[in-house]
């Protein structure tokens, strides 16, 4: 039960759990005239007694025992109804934002903090389900209160109906202005949060680096001065929300002492019956629960509304690239020609506010890779390599028609068969808190373990993995902490080489792995890449590799080709290549 739409649209909401919306109101009703007929039945018993007709007044008495059974029973139905539809939006909500945040493409991430993201998806939505939950169910019993409750207060004694009532229009425009307050206060409450959330967040991933570099203490400043901010919006928020309640049980005892002081005169002076005046109280002290809550439902309201509006911002961010050029036809990369004609790219974040025009990173690349090709892409630090592979699956979108595969532009295949056909390695190693098994077999979860283990013996890890405690059921840590660098980056390899792509795309495969196990490696991808006969690009700084390459592009620091060739053609031919040539040859005897 997803919102195609997916923003925050009550209207959707209501019109999707109308049954318990509407469930839950009538029992609200309920609730309220059965408890608006107790102080009536109450007067009744005085009268009773005071003619001495306790027969009649035990009745009476035992009837509103039973009406008070009613009012718990219906009473806990209605939470179940108006509480539990809270909890439906916020699983609803949450699904269709994850879902969202799922279309996002690497540009929006970029700008994005992990913690500010994490508050939207559990804070924000608290404050969601207590606003469509709770706060509902208070509002529509408040009303309910009053409108079952005045008429007979009116009707006992309309002087003192009215004196009751008599500071509540000043209240109620008070309490708009704080409410608003509320909103706003509301808005950087969450926002301190995230803060605090993205610096936890950086601080427990990067705690290696912080104890390496002895940081304890500058890290320990910047989670107090984020937490300093969280707390000082918290309690303005706090105080804020604590001088409505105050004020709003304030005018509530007040009004209690002048009906007390009215009240009492009139029952001395014979204009209002002792049982009268007795019912009167008991609707008095029925609406000062309702009253006081009514500040809690003010601000409820404003923390959900303020909540509604940062959820909406993160919906209203579209993804930049999508299938709506795609062909539902196209089921399958072809196994054709890369061709990349007159490819210029810069990185525009459309996310980002306000942003100059970035340089460009690749510039003029036009270049042929035929099928079953072994490609390496070579160059100096930021001359784009892992920039080139990324756009090849689209995670940044390349201009329009300057990458083809078989003929046809990559933005005609839908994203799911493009990244399905075409798997990229990427140069950080990322893994789950996950069992090894699990994440080499990522890509497919059903996959036999037989599988996995030739994919890893291919990686050259597979004999690693079974001298762990549990083989292939050992658990990694967050992001694989419990294995090295290499062994995480091999396991890494296993998994892009289980998915047995059309198209194989390596950024840096072998960075953190010795120059023997790079040898291996190498034999066993160069023997598995020719019974299949699939393409394989990679970029690396390691050479080992690279010579066997078929096709060897070299970028220059300034994002452009400088030579394609062989390895023998290109020391021939290429400084560039021959200087980085001789530079990795130099570090391999050093």
């Amino acid at each position: 039960m997803y919102d195609t739409d997916m923003r925050v649209s009550y209207r959707y909401y209501f019109k999707t759990f109308w049954k318990d919306y509407t469930l839950g109101i009538l029992c609200l009703l309920g609730t309220n005239m059965l408890a608006a007929s107790i102080p009536m039945l109450i007067k009744r018993i005085i009268e009773l007694l005071q003619r001495n007709q306790t027969d009649e007044a035990k009745v009476i008495l035992l009837a509103i025992a039973g009406i008070i059974v009613a009012m718990l029973i219906i009473r806990v139905a209605s939470r179940a109804f108006l509480i539990g539809v809270g909890r439906k939006i916020e699983f609803v909500t949450r699904m269709n934002l994850y879902r969202h945040l799922l279309t996002m493409p690497r540009s929006f991430y970029d700008v994005q903090q992990t913690g500010e993201l994490m508050s939207r998806l559990i804070n924000d939505l608290t404050a969601l389900r207590m606003f469509l939950g709770g706060g509902i169910m208070l509002m529509v019993n408040v009303l309910f209160a009053y409108l079952t409750v005045l008429p007979l207060m009116t009707m006992l004694n309309a002087k003192l109906t009215l004196l009751a009532f008599l500071l509540y229009p000043f209240v109620i425009g008070l309490m708009r202005i704080l409410s608003m307050r509320v909103k706003k206060l509301t808005h950087q409450v969450q926002d301190r949060l995230g803060d605090l959330t993205a610096v936890a967040q950086e601080n427990y991933s990067g705690m290696g680096v912080i104890q390496s570099y002895v940081k304890e203490k500058a890290e320990s400043q910047r989670f107090y001065d984020a937490s300093a901010g969280y707390f000082q919006a918290n309690t303005q928020l706090v105080k804020t929300r604590a001088f409505l309640y105050v004020l709003i049980a304030m005018v509530s005892s007040l009004s209690v002492l002048v009906i007390l002081g009215f009240g009492g005169r009139e029952v001395i002076l014979g204009g209002l019956s002792l049982s009268g005046f007795t019912a009167f109280m008991l609707y008095l002290e029925r609406l000062s629960w309702p009253t006081v809550s009514f500040g809690w439902i003010l601000s409820t309201f404003q923390q959900g509304i303020a909540a509604t509006e940062r959820i909406n911002e993160i919906f209203e961010q579209q993804p930049t690239i999508t299938d709506a050029q795609a062909d539902p036809a196209l089921s399958q990369v072809p196994a054709g020609p890369i061709e990349i004609r007159d490819l210029t790219f810069r990185y525009e974040n459309p996310y980002r506010e306000s942003e100059e025009q970035a340089p460009a990173v690749l510039k003029e690349i036009s270049l042929t890779v035929q099928p079953g090709q072994l490609v390496a892409i070579v160059g100096p630090i930021g001359s784009g390599k892992t920039t080139l592979l990324n756009l090849l699956v689209r995670f940044y979108a390349p201009p329009a028609g300057t990458i083809r595969i078989g003929g046809v532009p990559i933005e005609h295949f839908p994203l799911a068969v493009l990244r399905r056909d075409i798997s990229l390695m990427p140069q950080n190693a990322f893994l789950f808190s996950a069992t090894i098994q699990d994440n080499i077999a990522f890509v497919n979860p059903q996959l036999e373990l037989e599988n996995v283990t030739d994919a890893a013996q291919t990686a050259q890890i597979h004999s690693e993995i079974l001298g762990f405690p549990k083989a292939y059921a050992t658990l990694v840590g967050e992001r694989g902490v419990t294995l090295s660098g290499g062994q995480r980056q091999r396991s890494t390899l296993a998994r892009t080489l289980l998915a047995e792509p059309q198209i194989l795309l390596l950024d840096d495969p072998f960075s953190s792995v010795d120059a023997q196990t790079e040898t291996l490696i190498i034999e066993a991808m160069e023997a598995r890449r020719k019974r299949s006969n699939k393409t394989t690009i990679f970029s690396s700084q390691r050479f080992a590799l690279v010579r066997q390459a078929d096709q060897i592009i070299v970028l220059n620091a300034q994002g452009e080709i400088d030579a394609i060739g062989t390895h023998d053609q290109l020391c021939a031919t290429s400084a560039l290549y021959q200087s980085l040539n001789r530079t990795e040859m130099q570090e391999v005897a050093s």
